[in-house]
């Protein structure tokens, strides 16, 4: 694939300013006109692409700095664009346009959109503002790091608060900002002040403005800790979106940012095809495909999608089922990941499904390989307390008690690491994660060690029980493929026992 990808970045100066509701809102307002846009989320949100899914019925994907390099998200950015069968990415960026970790620029919004060479779009929130409004856009257009300006592209000279420039004409394009800024979308801004506040930015700035979104007392996507609620717990949400989508069309310059996604470079679109290892494809074609069963419900919702496919492309054959209402594991099951998600919203339903929780606890005792992260790793421990404090018994499968709210624990991107070899992991091999979680254990676990990347703070975790590998930290397995391939393998193991043990209970 060598064409050049449309595509936009959809950043602001700090979380809450409408990221995810513009995004939404162009996604779905592009389906409708006829695109086919395919949608990422940068850094290592998990919630914000489930409501990028609702609006277009795909699966997204996420982009990350940390997790990958320049090189490896160019790659995966090119190759789910073609999967997806897309004329167009939108991207949406994470916190502020350069917040990345600690006081750098490193996986941030920015250090994506110039790896992947993808114009940024601005979105500013107005309420209470007017001329301030263009002091913020004046701020990130001319921001330097250090003593060095991060992008020069185009309109290098700082312009004056009280330079008069003349408003471009509406089939141009504004010279290019600095920051690779393209343009600028005011939300929630009265109809009456938008005219006026967007003269005052493209005047004084040469930045287009590309419409806006006015207050929507409609719209509920309520936040839950540092997200947004889950879609299936947003009353009508595909109808929210499709008024989103209307308000959309009649209120973005949607022409304009298809010329600015129209006019991007090319160092994103080269061939996305990754070769497999050596020896590993050869590998694949001496196993048969192994089932494994990925919880997927209102509980536990949050995976990665690299995560899933390299385990498909290693052999893996995914099947969804869902802990709160399925009374069993698919059949034929020889592998188990349980993802993260907000199990202790739903702890009660949990631990009334019984045959699911004693499914489990059997499976993990007969040496089933499974993965659990953050809400899964609490579902397989003894207990959880639910919001209120109730206590509701969960699988059993490992020692300890989850417990809160107790604030945010441990949150941010690490490295993982043993002390010896385990299962999955071996002592010289880094595993990439993050934590983020509200609720605590009191047997964390302390196999690994969980690391910052600036290597001022560490922490023991994860639990190691059988074939069982579970912990707090969400996984990013295309940092350390060994770990994924072991796993496939210890499910193939288990698929021979179990056809093994079937044999014997036969004869």
């Amino acid at each position: 694939m060598n064409a050049s990808i449309p595509r936009l970045l959809i950043t602001a100066p700090s979380s809450g300013s409408g990221k995810t509701v513009v995004t939404c809102g162009l996604l779905k307002a592009l389906q409708n006109k006829g695109y086919k846009p395919a949608s990422f989320k940068c850094g290592p949100d998990y919630i914000d692409p489930l409501f990028h899914q609702e609006a277009l019925g795909i699966e997204g994907g996420n982009l990350d700095g940390f997790f990958q390099n320049q090189q490896e998200m160019q790659e995966s950015f090119a190759r789910r664009f073609q999967e997806c069968g897309a004329d167009i990415a939108v991207l949406e960026g994470v916190m502020g346009y350069f917040d990345g970790m600690g006081d750098s620029a490193c996986a941030s919004s920015f250090e994506t959109a110039s790896w992947l060479d993808c114009p940024a779009v601005l979105v500013v929130d107005a309420r209470g503002a007017f001329l301030s409004v263009a002091a913020v856009v004046q701020g990130f257009l001319h921001f330097q790091l250090g003593n060095q300006s991060l992008i020069q592209s185009g309109n290098e000279s700082s312009v004056q608060p009280g330079d008069q420039l003349p408003v471009q004409p509406e089939d141009q394009l504004p010279v290019q900002s600095g920051n690779g800024i393209r343009a600028v979308i005011l939300n929630r801004v009265s109809p009456s002040v938008y005219p006026r506040l967007k003269t005052l930015i493209e005047s004084r700035l040469r930045i287009p403005v590309a419409g806006y979104l006015p207050r929507l007392d409609w719209l509920h996507f309520e936040s839950r800790h540092l997200g947004l609620l889950l879609p299936e717990e947003v009353e009508d949400v595909k109808g929210q979106l499709e008024k989103l989508a209307s308000a959309a069309e009649e209120t973005l310059d949607l022409s304009l940012l298809l010329r600015i996604a129209g006019e991007c470079g090319t160092n994103a679109s080269q061939s996305s095809t990754q070769q497999p290892e050596k020896g590993e494809g050869k590998e694949r074609e001496r196993h048969s495909k192994v089932k494994i069963a990925v919880a997927r419900d209102a509980a536990f919702s949050f995976y990665y999608r690299d995560n899933l496919r390299l385990l498909e492309e290693l052999g893996g054959c995914l099947t969804e089922f869902s802990p709160i209402s399925d009374q069993a594991l698919p059949e034929g099951t020889c592998g188990l990941l349980l993802g993260g998600g907000y199990p202790e919203v739903f702890a009660g339903e949990l631990s009334e499904n019984l045959p699911m929780r004693q499914a489990i606890r059997r499976a993990a005792e007969e040496g089933m390989p499974i993965l659990a992260e953050c809400g899964g790793f609490l579902y397989l421990q003894e207990s959880l307390s639910d919001g209120e404090g109730t206590v509701y018994p969960m699988a059993g499968v490992l020692p300890g008690k989850g417990f809160g709210p107790v604030g945010l624990r441990r949150f941010g991107y690490v490295n993982l690491s043993a002390d010896q070899d385990g299962l999955y992991l071996k002592q010289d091999e880094t595993l990439r994660a993050h934590e983020f979680h509200y609720w605590d254990s009191d047997c964390c676990g302390e196999i690994m060690e969980a690391r910052k990347p600036d290597g001022r703070r560490s922490w023991a975790c994860m639990q190691e029980k059988k074939r069982v590998l579970a912990g707090f930290p969400h996984l990013y397995y295309p940092s350390c493929p060994a770990f994924a391939r072991r796993f496939v393998e210890k499910c193939r193991e288990y698929q021979k026992e179990a056809l093994q043990r079937k044999e014997d209970t036969a004869s």
